[in-house]
């Protein structure tokens, strides 16, 4: 029967379209430049879509996705990249709040980060992070090795003062 070889073929193409379009969304570590819209105390948003003021000495990323073993390796180049393009980098603030799982790799990823960034004299610090999230860091025992600061606001974060 033509029709029914015909719609498997076609089941099928669709099936791989749907597994290739989830491989690249799970796979690509999405990260944003969050900066401060010009008009606008409080908003944040892509630094690529709108007029927004830097904050010298802090790079500014928002991670878009979970952070989970499929892209967790990717956020230390992607942050790499961001401070090498911004010299004078003293502090990194992570907006969270995009995040909804971490998971073993991810917490991985964040203590390389953060002692890469350590390293070379920048302080990590994260902003809105997620209950859960922050329940997952805990039980992975991350204060014992991040220095760094959670803000409740990603506008709390900015203005410190103590990098």
């Amino acid at each position: 029967n033509d029709y029914s070889s015909d719609f498997a073929e076609r089941s099928y193409r669709n099936t791989a379209a749907d597994l290739d379009f989830l491989r690249t969304k799970i796979v690509r570590a999405a990260l944003s430049e969050p900066m401060r819209v010009s008009y606008d105390v409080f908003h944040f948003r892509n630094a690529q879509r709108h007029a927004v003021e830097a904050t010298p000495g802090v790079v500014q990323l928002r991670i878009d996705e979970s952070l989970v073993f499929t892209n967790a390796r990717q956020l230390f180049d992607m942050v790499g990249a961001a401070v090498d393009a911004q010299p004078g980098t003293r502090r990194v603030l992570l907006l969270m709040s995009p995040v909804n799982s971490i998971d073993y790799s991810g917490l991985e990823a964040l203590q390389s980060l953060h002692d890469a960034l350590a390293a070379r004299g920048i302080r990590l610090d994260l902003s809105e992070v997620k209950g859960p999230v922050l329940d997952r860091l805990q039980a992975g025992g991350w204060e014992q090795w991040f220095k760094g600061r959670v803000f409740l606001s990603h506008h709390l974060g900015l203005q410190d003062a103590t990098a």
